[in-house]
């Protein structure tokens, strides 16, 4: 936590002796008696002597004295004192007995004392309060209630960024509730906002803080009785008084007069809880919300703590709040000292802009009483932005519900998050807490089996579910949510959206949602009443009720997937429609919005037969239209997310783009001509297929498997991860293409050009590469076993960069790798084979491999002789230049190598012998051999 600034107030709510004296003044007040304040009498100064006509007794008159301490309690000695100062007082004066008031406790030796004399007692302070509301049944009955629900069980603590009131700097809050418990209770004052957009906890937290602070209370711990104000009603009352009266009766089952009230909160004796700002009334214009914000500022100014939540949103752009704060702060451009500079700023998450000259001044001139203005300007206000819950904290939530999920589906916690992961988006959705509640509820309800590992519906059926429920919620949550009826909100959420996808960009300013309500009802054929509303009050109602967040100056929804989702919701709907279906797929919807659409189409046959229909439509036209290509790959990426096995080829002489293919099988197909440009596929099954004369830029694979498939085409900028080939032939030109993390059993892999194959493993696989002029291409960390490696047409210009691989009985049919693995080859060679201790570990194991390494013979690292070929084990390392330019030589490799491979490997050499003729056509006039050829023929 950041530092923090020193007190206005301690623990028992009031500054120092002279507040506390004024405050039980003003309770002895309320509750009917004539109060005097220091008053002499028989030589002493009396703090508060406090007097009450009673019928048929005649005058009672009271001596209060009042010990403030700032720590610890009243002592006896301090009870002995007061009962012989004012003993004799109280018989001469006809005082009927003295009260002792603090603001922390009594000793209990001090209360031993004071019942000793039965004209002296002890009183707390919040005792004297009590006196007037006592409010500790309702609290007990409100704290009971929430222990009984099941967000009681399910809460979990978040994170925020900001300040809390009374620090010096933004930053890190890890655990928001503790740390306002903490402000509240070492401070006793302060105005801070909470924001977070819909689902972000905001209602969550304020609940949770409501129930820590009736215990805190009925435990006489704190001074603060909780007071939790739903905002969206406010506009059902004249004012404020009626509003606070009306949530007092509410919440604590009894009327409290207004003195009453105001005397509490401006001593601390509550904790304000305001929840919903936005949601007071969203039909307005900038002057009636600054209207809203200013009534409140009794509240947030009366001494007691306020906590007040909003969405970012609701104001309509920077400009608004910053000049009503800015405005709150000066009065005829005199700067009122004591707010934080950069409250203005950071109240709503905004920066720094220019006034705005709607809101005047005349606004401050009738709604602001100067007087009760000040405290607000001295207060310290601040804000936090609460933060989504963290993977820890996602555990700890369905680890709650371990033994729920396991009745329902057979699966313990760790697996439900494993198959909600799977599900698009969701596992972003599922940091708010409330879509990780609506998820966990859509799972214990069967609309996700996880033991199927199936998702009924899939996401557009979880979101489509969730927007009609909060849809209906902001719909019936006040008159002001009524301007626009559910369905209407539902029309308007797409067409944000779609405007939103039609720009490419996901903001939309106040200026462009006003547009869009003047032309909404033409286009989405609204009522005549509707459309003679205001503009404003139309866009008012829209960006704080259809998922919308404010970002910057402008708005945006507050999950991208929700945009995605009322585009998509959009196109389903247009599908459905006869007249509309032909027109439905002309733009070029993201990946994302296909991949709703395809959900859809999951459980909605006629749908996916729609879709089918019109691809076939637009693949046998006669007369191609200019957005035949974005209607086919729209289609193709529809049936591709709405059919579990493909069976039907879709993609021949085709051209798709930014598609994403999850969880398909695709069997059976002869792909010809197609190209795929920056697509995706994850945990896809091919099988028993062939796909040629094909290019793909772009193209990541994730998972899945590869079985019996042939493959002839370009490979550019992709990436194959964590795929299992098997018994697949696939011959790819390649440019930037990775292969991490795959497994190849059987078949073939050819690739040209620039490739990387990393953390892989081929079993029983023939690898041939051609690096190419120019390129580099690499193996590192990958395990051969029983493969046969070959350069497709000899020695490389650019040899293979090869990295700690294992070669287990594998046969080189004339292979070059790089100088680099060929020096280091040889250095651990010479130091293993003799038995001596390297330093080093061994990064290069050939075990049983035999065959051909090429060299760069014009390297001077590599040292392996005048002869121009060297053995390690049954792996020859040959300078091809010089074995074709020295018979001598060559006629010595060549009978070595005879004696090597003519038993153990005759179908290696006979490979050998017709991939490299130059190297072992000798000539028929070989002359005689010397002494020391022969001699150099025998070793090893």
């Amino acid at each position: 936590m950041a530092d923090r600034q020193t007190p206005k107030r301690s623990k028992g709510g009031v500054a120092g002796p002279a507040e506390l004296e004024a405050y039980v003044a003003s309770l002895y007040s309320i509750l009917g008696y004539n109060v005097k304040t220091n008053v002499p009498l028989g030589g002493q100064q009396i703090d508060v002597l406090v007097e009450r006509h009673l019928e048929g007794i005649g005058v009672t008159r009271i001596i209060v004295e009042c010990k403030y301490k700032a720590t610890g309690s009243v002592s006896n000695q301090d009870v002995f004192d007061t009962i012989n100062t004012f003993g004799a007082l109280m018989k001469l004066h006809g005082v009927s007995h003295c009260v002792m008031v603090t603001n922390t406790s009594f000793s209990q030796r001090a209360q031993d004392a004071a019942d000793n004399d039965r004209l002296f007692r002890l009183v707390l302070l919040s005792d004297l309060e009590d006196d007037l509301v006592n409010v500790a049944d309702s609290l007990l009955a409100l704290k009971k209630g929430y222990e009984s629900e099941q967000i009681f069980h399910e809460f979990l603590p978040q994170s925020a960024q900001g300040r809390l009131p009374y620090t010096k700097v933004d930053g890190q809050i890890d655990n928001i509730l503790e740390a306002t418990i903490e402000w509240i209770e070492n401070f006793g004052e302060g105005f801070l906002t909470v924001l977070g957009d819909f689902g972000g906890g905001k209602t969550t937290l304020l609940r949770r803080l409501e129930y820590e602070f009736s215990s805190l209370f009925l435990q006489k711990r704190t001074r603060h009785r909780p007071l939790y104000f739903t905002l969206k009603d406010y506009s059902f009352y004249e004012g404020l008084d009626e509003f606070i009266a009306s949530s007092v009766r509410q919440k604590y089952q009894r009327n409290m007069p207004s003195n009453v009230f105001w005397t509490l909160a401006r001593e601390g004796g509550f904790l304000f809880l305001l929840d919903g700002f936005d949601e007071i009334i969203t039909g307005v214009d900038r002057s009636d919300r600054a209207k809203t914000f200013l009534s409140l500022h009794r509240i947030i100014s009366s001494g007691s703590p306020v906590i007040l939540t909003c969405r970012p949103a609701y104001f309509v752009s920077n400009e608004e709040l910053n000049d009503l704060i800015r405005q709150v702060n000066s009065r005829d451009g005199q700067k009122h000292p004591g707010l934080p500079g950069r409250w203005d700023a950071h109240l709503f998450n905004i920066g720094e802009t220019t006034a705005l000259a709607r809101t005047s001044q005349f606004l401050f001139e009738k709604y602001v009483d100067n007087a009760t203005l000040d405290p607000l300007m001295n207060l310290s206000s601040t804000v936090t932005h609460l933060e989504v819950f963290q993977p820890a904290q996602i555990d700890e939530y369905l680890k709650k519900f371990d033994s729920d999920f396991r009745n329902v589906s057979n699966s313990g916690w760790n697996e439900v998050k494993a198959e909600i992961e799977k599900i698009y988006d969701l596992t972003d959705l599922m940091k708010r807490p409330i879509m990780l509640s609506m998820i966990k509820d859509t799972i214990l309800q069967g609309q996700i089996d996880i033991r199927r590992h199936n998702v009924i519906g899939g996401a557009f059926s979880l979101y489509d579910a969730y927007t009609s429920v909060n849809l209906k919620r902001d719909w019936g949550k006040s008159k002001g949510r009524k301007l626009l009826s559910e369905k209407q909100r539902q029309e308007y959420a797409q067409l944000i959206a779609l405007t939103m996808f039609k720009r490419a960009n996901l903001n939309v300013d106040h200026s462009e949602i006003v547009k869009v309500a003047k032309e909404s009802p033409l286009l989405l054929g609204f009522s005549t009443d509707l459309s003679q509303l205001d503009p404003e009050q139309v866009a008012a109602d829209i960006q704080v009720t259809t998922f919308l967040s404010r970002q910057g100056s402008s708005f945006r929804f507050t999950h991208k997937s929700f945009m995605e989702f009322f585009v998509a919701k959009s196109v389903v709907d247009k599908l459905s429609d006869q007249r509309m279906a032909k027109t439905s797929l002309t733009e070029p919807y993201t990946r994302e919005i296909i991949s709703f659409i395809g959900e859809a189409a999951t459980v909605n046959p006629k749908l996916l037969s729609k879709v089918s229909t019109i691809l076939l439509a637009q693949t046998n036209a006669t007369k191609k239209r200019d957005d035949s290509d974005i209607i086919k790959r729209n289609a193709i990426g529809i049936l591709l997310s709405g059919t579990e096995v493909i069976a039907t080829d879709y993609f021949s002489n085709n051209h798709v783009w930014e598609l994403s293919v999850r969880k398909r099988t695709i069997d059976g197909l002869v792909v010809r001509g197609t190209q795929w440009d920056y697509c995706g596929w994850h945990l896809v099954t091919l099988s028993k297929s062939s796909i040629s004369q094909s290019h793909f830029i772009g193209w990541r694979v994730e998972g899945g498997s590869w079985t019996d498939v042939s493959f002839n085409g370009r490979l550019q900028d992709s990436h194959f991860e964590d795929v299992q080939f098997s018994n697949c032939v696939v011959a790819a030109s390649t440019q930037k293409t990775i292969f991490q993390s795959c497994a190849f059993s059987g078949g073939a892999l050819t690739v040209r050009g620039e490739f990387q194959v990393n953390s892989s493993a081929f079993k029983a696989t023939n690898l041939s590469i051609d690096v190419g002029v120019g390129a580099i291409s690499r193996l590192s960390f990958s395990n051969f076993e029983n493969c046969e490696l070959a350069d497709i047409a000899g020695p490389h210009y650019r040899p293979v960069m090869i990295e700690r691989c294992t070669f287990t009985d594998c046969q080189f049919v004339g292979f070059s790798p790089s100088s680099k693995f060929i020096e280091r080859l040889l250095y651990e060679h010479q130091v293993f084979s003799k038995g001596l201790t390297a330093d080093e570990e061994r990064t290069i194991v050939l075990d049983r491999c035999a065959g051909i390494l090429f060299i760069d013979e014009f390297d001077d690292r590599i040292k392996i002789g005048k002869q121009g070929f060297k053995a390690i084990g049954n792996v020859f390392l040959v300078a091809q230049g010089t074995l074709q330019s020295k018979i001598r030589s060559r006629t010595a490799f060549v009978k070595t190598l005879s004696n090597r491979f003519g038993k153990q490997y005759p179908q290696l050499l006979g490979r050998l012998e017709v991939a490299y003729p130059g190297i072992f056509k000798l000539p028929n006039d070989t002359p005689p051999k010397r002494q020391e050829d022969e001699q150099f023929a025998k070793r090893p």
